[in-house]
């Protein structure tokens, strides 16, 4: 299998709690609600990102004038990701600098400020949904680029001008991902138990590829109810967990009794209040 980058569609944020664990869009992700579903903050308006190159220093040994070996010194410094917004999202925004949209001073003004003495960073699990061309079939198919343990900091503000003809995407807005290790998969899955076979069992990137591209949600056990709903409909009712839609709960993979594409319903048998259910799923991106 080879394929191609065509372009950029959905970006997708969550918060991260301690354990590594996606909370969707809670700002508090250590103090979930039970019986609760966390979806992924989408972003419709990301129209480039382009990861630095990774870093790694190249040992060489050179005598009588040949070189004899080249290795690489241990470990990659992961690259910086740049991206860039076409337009200005408030909840975006409040969301990277850990402040909040003020609908209530004004209420016909949406309001929102800088956070200059910021005392913390809030860390995100991201997903870039790429669509890429399999040179090998010639089908058109999904990357979902996901970085599972992330800070996001501003790095332009959007600017104005004349406009005097045709333009697309004027005065675009400029941000940077800077990616960390993290032992745990956007999926909820530790990465020891997984087959990539990173060194440490930690990673800074995850690509995911398939027919459709990927939606992040979590839902947070009550212990008692048989069901939850989606926030996209799911483009595939595989309910094994491990093929198509996958679902784990508190990290290990399994699987659920039905999944509807029309309603969004998941349907299980409850386990354990505050047992953490992640679906990484395949999405068209419509709402039930």
């Amino acid at each position: 299998m080879a394929y191609g980058y065509v372009l950029q569609a959905q970006m997708w944020i969550a918060f991260r709690d301690s354990n590594g664990y996606p909370m969707g869009a809670l700002t508090t992700p250590d103090s979930p609600v039970n019986g609760t579903v966390y979806g992924a903050y989408v972003l419709n308006n990301a129209v480039e990102f382009a990861p630095d190159a990774d870093t790694q220093a190249a040992v060489t040994f050179d005598n009588g004038g040949t070189r004899k070996g080249t290795t690489y010194a241990a470990g990659a410094v992961k690259g910086n990701v740049p991206f860039t917004l076409n337009t200005f999202d408030p909840t975006f925004y409040a969301y990277i600098t850990k402040t909040t949209v003020d609908t209530s001073t004004n209420t016909t003004h949406t309001i929102t400020t800088d956070n200059p003495r910021q005392a913390s960073t809030p860390k995100f699990i991201v997903g870039f949904n790429i669509r890429t061309h399999d040179i090998t079939t010639g089908k058109d198919k999904w990357e979902t680029r996901i970085y599972p343990n992330a800070v996001i900091r501003q790095t332009a503000e959007g600017g104005a001008g004349n406009v005097t003809g045709d333009v697309s995407n004027p005065n675009n807005l400029s941000y940077v991902l800077i990616p960390s290790e993290s032992t745990r998969s956007a999926s909820g899955e530790l990465f020891s138990g997984m087959g990539t076979g990173s060194f440490g069992s930690v990673a800074m990137v995850e690509r995911w590829q398939g027919a459709y591209p990927l939606h992040l949600a979590t839902y947070v056990d009550d212990g008692s109810a048989g069901t939850f709903t989606l926030p996209y409909r799911p483009a595939l009712s595989t309910a094994t967990g491990t093929a198509d839609n996958n679902i784990t709960t508190d990290g290990t993979q399994g699987s659920v009794t039905g999944i509807n594409t029309s309603t969004g319903v998941v349907t299980r048998t409850a386990t354990g209040a505050a047992d953490i259910v992640v679906l990484l799923y395949g999405t068209e991106y419509v709402v039930p």
